[in-house]
């Protein structure tokens, strides 16, 4: 075992590390300081303001070894950011080595807050040669070391000392309250062991969102105006979505990914538009079971845990069903028509729901050919492009021939309710006017064809 003392040493004593692994063997103080400056930047400025407000770390000491060129001075073989913010701060003028002159005024700034008690001397532990330090020093530095080294805190760790120092975290607080206040199962209780804090903190930092789940973020801390049975539900789907891993994050890492996810909450998830607003509390001061407005699917009898029940094709207001969602990527205006289907009632808008599912079947079938390279003549018809997309689904196994039946029947039939004729007389025949179960029955047979085309 290497053996080691600790020492006060003077700064002034301490040398940097030319061999230092942040960067190429150098010759001299100087161009090393200049070296750790340019590597640095930002990062050192914050350390040293760290140092003007709080001081050097004591529980991270310097590791040192005797220099062999200057008998009374030591090589920093740890620690050579510290230094290098101690030595700017000592003499700012330093600063000019890589900085622009902003930031040199800003070191200026901390210079001269530092000279009123500047740190003469630094507790380091000495070791006879660099060999002996090496150790300790990759261990400091390459991760966790199967637990030799150091462990890092994940986001729940982070949010939870945070909360004991005063600092709230909107993400723990919802966590909390659905930990405390939502009627779970033993089972869903040890998924929350591990949550996943990253998604649900992106997820609550989206105004949208907090929108459609009927809370706010005040000063850092989650709030709302509603009773506490309308906002359980929604707030237990999307912890749980997380913990389970049914979602992740690369599901909402995006804005359109967070308002497609958005559309997967049902009624029964999502708070009353017309619940009466309460005075505004904190979702820490629940500390009680929550009774919801709507009891969830889950548990009910013939619905399997975990799913929600089915309701019947024609009884949802959009044309679009809830439970689908598309994910279109690069194709922006085709994602615009579809989450303007998704949203927009089709009894009292049927004329509007009618030609839009025309104009996003066809956008959706060139964008898919295009991709795909499937080839097409400009003057074919749609119900054309679409067999010779529906072919090359079938060929490629994307969708069986069953699965495709209601596709060819939708194009090789005229006078079918749910032909691609149909929708065309939609658009020209002023005498024609689309029903709004029929076209709900329509998207319900193109439903799996457009989610082979945008998966």
């Amino acid at each position: 075992m290497a053996k080691y003392n600790v020492q006060e040493i003077e700064v002034d004593k301490l040398l940097f590390d030319v061999k230092n692994p942040r960067h190429d063997i150098l010759s001299d103080q100087t161009e090393t300081l200049h070296e750790i400056v340019l590597d640095q930047k930002g990062k050192l400025l914050k350390l040293a303001k760290d140092i003007v407000d709080f001081g050097v770390n004591p529980s991270e000491l310097s590791i040192v070894t005797p220099s062999k060129d200057e008998s009374d001075k030591f090589v920093v073989t740890e620690g050579n950011r510290r230094l290098a913010a101690l030595k700017l701060l000592s003499d700012p003028a330093m600063a000019a080595l890589g900085y622009n002159s902003k930031d040199v005024s800003t070191f200026k700034a901390y210079g001269e807050k530092y000279n009123d008690s500047p740190i003469k001397s630094l507790a380091c532990v000495v070791f006879g040669q660099r060999d002996e330090a090496n150790h300790w020093i990759e261990l400091r530095h390459t991760g966790e070391n199967e637990g030799r080294g150091v462990v890092p805190w994940r986001a729940k760790e982070k949010a939870r000392f945070s909360e004991l120092l005063g600092k709230p975290f909107p993400e723990f607080q919802v966590l909390e309250f659905v930990k405390r206040n939502a009627n779970l199962n033993k089972e869903d209780l040890e998924y929350l062991k591990k949550p996943n804090i990253t998604s649900i903190k992106r997820l609550i930092g989206d105004p949208d969102v907090r929108e459609a789940l009927g809370i706010d973020i005040t000063d850092g801390y989650v709030n709302t105006n509603l009773p506490p049975g309308e906002i359980i539900n929604g707030l237990t789907k999307l912890v749980m979505d997380f913990a389970t891993q049914g979602k992740s994050v690369d599901d909402i890492r995006h804005k359109d990914d967070r308002a497609n996810y958005l559309y997967e909450f049902t009624e029964e998830d999502l708070p009353d538009g017309n619940a009466k607003p309460v005075e505004t509390w904190e979702l820490r001061s629940q500390t009680g079971p929550v009774k919801p407005r709507v009891l969830p699917s889950k548990g009910v009898s013939g619905v399997a845990p975990g799913k929600k029940s089915v309701p019947l094709s024609t009884s949802r207001p959009t044309l679009i069903p809830a439970s689908c969602v598309l994910r279109i990527k690069n194709a922006p205006r085709v994602n615009k028509i579809y989450r303007e289907l998704r949203g927009l009632e089709v009894k009292g808008f049927e004329n509007a729901c009618a030609i839009t599912f025309r104009v996003f079947l066809e956008l959706s079938v060139e964008n898919y050919a295009k991709a795909k390279n499937i080839n097409y003549h400009e003057n074919d018809s749609l119900a054309n492009k679409i067999g010779k997309v529906a072919k090359y689904m079938e060929s490629n196994k994307l969708m069986s021939t069953d699965e495709l039946k209601p596709i060819r029947v939708a194009c090789s039939t005229p006078d079918n309710l749910v032909s691609i004729k149909t929708l065309h007389a939609y658009v020209h025949n002023p005498y024609l006017s689309p029903k709004a179960d029929d076209l709900k029955l329509t998207w319900d047979d193109f439903e799996k064809f457009f989610k082979a085309m945008w998966p």
